[in-house]
């Protein structure tokens, strides 16, 4: 069985649970243009997972192994333990709390895109968070003029966008990739684990938002008023949920005024390295003229 970036190899043992042996595939990683892609990729799942144990124990994931990830039904407490101490304790390990912002770039690597912005690299201010994610979408110098044209406006309107009080954080930790196939259910329709973890990272408060399949994946097919009607009951749920938890920071509020604004088709477009453009054109510029097409 395997998903974009993955392979995962059913393992049937007797008299014990059986396991899945989950390991990237190479092609898909970038590994070819840039070496040590797929142990990158392992490392912040691994990293990932530990985070969540520590800090949000109710959230539901695969147990581990020693050097491995399993979904079982075995509790395997003592395991988790010592692997858990191994990954935040070796500084080979991505140690997420100590990362305020990581980039998402394996995306672009696989393309053979060169991203030049070092790994260990932590971010401290939105804005410097955004110019970097905006370098990264110059990869075609047939169209060179038309897309740093754009860039350079989004550059500008960066502050538009992003409220100033937010450029210093918070920084929040997303699952990324948190669509149906990573959702693990029983009979009775309760999650019980989360996979493929490893583009989690953490984010500007105001990059936050509602997961795109609550209307449809595509992003070049998404109907807005359709998606806000989602949205909105999404926003109603985790404004409830802030309230029970007492929670001090309003996440909600926050997703609310980026959608007033316009901030999340920016997010959305600084995170989609083949549509960034085509989303300027039809809801970036039209936001700040009325008019849809810079170059209509």
């Amino acid at each position: 069985m395997h998903g974009s970036f993955n392979v995962c190899i059913p393992v049937k043992f007797i008299g014990r649970p059986s396991v899945l042996f989950r390991v990237p595939l190479p092609y898909r990683v970038g590994e070819t243009n840039h070496p040590g892609n797929a142990y990158e990729k392992i490392r912040c799942e691994l990293g990932t997972y530990a985070w969540l144990k520590e800090t949000c124990p109710d959230v539901p994931i695969p147990k581990f192994m020693p050097g491995y990830l399993v979904i079982e039904s075995v509790s395997t407490s003592s395991m988790l333990s010592k692997t858990r101490s191994m990954i935040l304790c070796d500084d080979r390990y991505v140690r997420l709390a100590n990362r305020p912002l990581s980039l998402g770039i394996q995306e672009l690597e696989k393309e053979g895109i060169l991203v030049d912005i070092p790994r260990d690299f932590t971010y401290t201010s939105t804005y410097a968070y955004l110019a970097d994610l905006l370098a990264l979408h110059v990869n075609d110098y047939g169209d060179f003029t038309y897309e740093t044209g754009i860039l350079a406006i989004m550059h500008m309107l960066s502050p538009v966008f992003f409220q100033r009080e937010f450029r210093r954080g918070p920084f929040l930790f997303s699952l990324t990739d948190l669509h149906q196939n990573n959702i693990f259910v029983d009979e009775n329709w309760r999650i019980t684990a989360f996979i493929d973890l490893e583009w989690g990272c953490s984010l500007p408060a105001e990059m936050i938002r509602p997961p795109l399949w609550f209307e449809k994946n595509d992003i070049e097919a998404l109907d807005a008023d359709k998606h806000d009607s989602a949205r909105q009951e999404f926003i109603i749920i985790l404004a409830a949920d802030e309230k029970i938890i007492h929670r001090k920071l309003s996440l909600s509020s926050i997703m609310e005024k980026t959608w007033q604004l316009g901030t999340f088709w920016f997010g959305l477009a600084l995170t989609t390295p083949m549509g960034l453009f085509d989303l300027f054109d039809k809801k970036i510029w039209p936001t700040i003229t009325g008019e849809e097409g810079i170059m209509v």
